[in-house]
């Protein structure tokens, strides 16, 4: 229920925007931006909901996972989203948790945050769906194919990226930076592009 609520809010809001640009109210390229907007937010709700669904699931506490990161790719990233976008997504956490004795189980956790967030947005439901999902520019690493550790972006981006996955980190930003992990990950994430 609460999913088909968020996509009917959403697909309302996105109709709004698209009548705004008919009836004049909004410029074209204004649109652009109000459509990243309510991406920017849907994600903000979709990765709250997310946590506390595995954390109810895999009982722990929702604080403990609150410092990872979200790299948006392309049109999200360059806040040119049109009505019929997708969002190009990595997701990136802390290497270690000192909240989990067991490193493996935070893992796991991990790639079970980043699966939901992907189902959340991308499953179809008698609502639609909010977006697709496209998490092919992130590294294929330990975890899953969804997340990876800090170290292993840092180090795939190091070593062994193709001369498309380059320029597609040129397109890159990272979604939320609220917190010391993000802002680290954002410093690196500036570096690599400059290298």
């Amino acid at each position: 229920i609460i999913l088909d609520k968020l996509r009917k809010t959403h697909r309302k809001l996105k109709f709004q925007i698209i009548v705004s640009i008919i009836t004049d109210e909004l410029k074209v390229e204004d649109a652009a931006y109000e459509l990243y907007l309510l991406a920017y937010s849907t994600l903000q709700k979709v990765q709250k909901v997310a946590v506390d669904l595995i954390s109810k699931e895999k009982n722990f506490n929702t604080s403990f996972i609150d410092d990872f990161g979200i790299l948006a790719y392309g049109r999200f990233a360059q806040n040119l989203m049109t009505s019929n976008s997708d969002l190009d997504l990595v997701f990136i956490f802390p290497d270690k948790n000192q909240n989990f004795k067991n490193q493996k189980t935070y893992h796991l956790i991990l790639s079970l945050i980043s699966q939901k967030m992907i189902t959340i947005l991308s499953s179809k439901t008698s609502e639609n769906l909010i977006y697709e999902v496209d998490t092919k520019l992130g590294p294929k690493v330990r975890i899953s194919s969804n997340a990876c550790t800090f170290s292993e972006f840092k180090s795939f981006h190091e070593n062994n990226t193709y001369s498309w996955e380059k320029m597609a980190l040129m397109k890159s930003e990272l979604v939320f930076k609220d917190n010391n992990f993000q802002i680290e990950l954002d410093k690196v994430v500036k570096k690599l592009k400059l290298q």
